[in-house]
């Protein structure tokens, strides 16, 4: 807060120079919180997965809503986005804040490696007692050497830091997804794009099992 005051110039002006320092001392102070928040939610997970709020969702609102809060990226940046959930795909038992938390983080994480004039779709199928979610890109893909460190915490691919994430995202996603007895994976083939896929249980399928 203090370094948004003193940028203001609440308490006088600055010189150029003085700004400039601010600002990137306000990005590190930003980015540290990130970190923090992203930690934080990992353990909150880890420790109270019965605290999901969990409910039956389709998966053509999580999708819907997803493509909405990231269009206006993709439109600026010149990347065509896409969704679609064949009408027959059952709801899911899912936290509807969590879930949208792991397809915003992997839309951005597709918008950032994809480049204008490139794609990227979601889509979502039955597949036993569980319904498959998947978001694929045209982007510069993840050399296959990289693809089983992706979901640890802090990891970023060699050559591709692109913008100011702290590597958390995918950790995140992955504590979520496991949190909805799911599964996250990633298919990629350097220069060649790539595609995340993640799991949820079915609705009726889970509280079958749970019993009244």
């Amino acid at each position: 807060m203090a370094l948004h005051l003193i940028l203001d110039e609440r308490v006088g002006p600055l010189s150029e120079k003085q700004a400039e320092l601010l600002v990137a001392a306000r990005e590190d102070s930003d980015r540290l919180s990130r970190i923090i928040d992203g930690l934080l939610d990992i353990g909150r997970i880890r420790s109270g997965r019965d605290l999901m709020d969990l409910r039956p969702l389709t998966a053509e609102a999580l999708i819907a809503e997803a493509l909405q809060g990231t269009e206006a990226a993709y439109r600026e940046k010149g990347v065509r986005l896409e969704g679609h959930s064949a009408p027959e795909v059952p709801p899911v038992l899912a936290d509807p804040v969590r879930v949208a938390r792991v397809l915003s983080n992997l839309l951005e994480n597709a918008l950032r490696y994809t480049g204008s004039g490139g794609s990227v779709r979601v889509t979502a199928r039955a597949e036993g007692d569980s319904v498959t979610f998947a978001v694929e890109d045209t982007g510069i893909g993840i050399p296959s050497g990289c693809l089983p460190h992706i979901f640890d915490r802090f990891y970023r691919v060699p050559g591709q830091e692109n913008g100011k994430g702290a590597g958390l995202g995918l950790a995140i996603a992955k504590e979520v997804v496991e949190a909805h007895g799911g599964r996250i994976w990633a298919e990629s083939q350097e220069g060649a794009g790539s595609k995340f896929i993640f799991t949820l249980l079915r609705a009726e399928g889970e509280a079958g099992r749970r019993g009244p």
